[in-house]
């Protein structure tokens, strides 16, 4: 009778057939240069084992079962095999164990896939200090420093239109135009301290601290834009009436 080719995982001992590519009961890759191991054949169902094959058997035990990390491996995240051969998943953000059932963490809410996912590639290192300075000395410099163009160059337009206004507001007379250099000039400070912090925040890879990011900056932009329109409106309508 011919024998059924198997493949024994590397990471949990469970066999597997020769051409799977991944691990039936700890979810491991089988198709890794650390995972090409000779096929083991199995005897037939019904067969029985010589002693020699036994002896064998008792010098090489399998693997104790325990946490194993999967392939490809999750940002902080493993996979865990139960002693009943259940798996289980850690939460990339909190380590709790989660069912292998469960698309989200029990404890904190994160999800399966943001475990699942690669860790993010991280930049050059940049001194945080020297990429805040230049922030500070043109909006839209440090993050230039870092290599981060598209937000160097929105940072300073952003900044360069804010100042524009504030100029333009100040040089005319009346006293719509004092009103809206006043709470543009605001603005432009405000958004000069938020673009430093966010280039330093950057620099030290704390993305998640970052402010102007996104819809935040989309919205800031659409939030001047109305603010500035309506100041307008309401001073042509002041002077309309006069």
């Amino acid at each position: 009778m011919s024998t059924e080719t198997s493949t024994r995982c590397p990471a949990c001992g469970g066999l597997n057939r020769s051409d799977s590519e991944w691990c039936g009961q700890c979810f491991a890759s089988l198709t890794g240069p650390e995972s090409a191991h000779a096929p083991i054949a199995t005897a037939p169902p019904g067969s029985s084992s010589e002693p020699g094959s036994r002896r064998a058997e008792a010098t090489h035990p399998p693997p104790d079962v325990g946490e194993r990390r999967a392939e490809p491996g999750p940002r902080g995240g493993v996979f865990r095999v139960e002693e009943g051969g259940g798996v289980s998943w850690q939460c990339s953000q909190c380590a709790t164990t989660n069912s292998l059932d469960a698309d989200v963490c029990t404890a904190c809410g994160t999800s399966f896939v943001t475990t699942m996912k690669p860790d993010e590639p991280i930049g050059p290192e940049r001194d945080p200090g020297t990429a805040a300075m230049l922030s500070l000395f043109m909006p839209g410099a440090g993050h230039g420093y870092l290599g981060l163009w598209g937000q160097a160059v929105s940072r300073a337009i952003l900044g360069l239109w804010v100042s524009g206004i504030v100029l333009l507001a100040g040089l005319q007379e009346g006293a719509g135009s004092g009103l809206i250099a006043i709470v543009f000039g605001a603005a432009s400070f405000g958004l000069w301290i938020v673009t430093a912090h966010d280039a330093y925040r950057e620099a030290g890879h704390d993305s998640g601290a970052v402010i102007l990011k996104g819809r935040t900056f989309l919205f800031t932009v659409l939030g001047l834009l109305l603010m500035l329109l309506g100041m307008l409106v309401v001073s042509g309508l002041r002077a309309s009436a006069v």
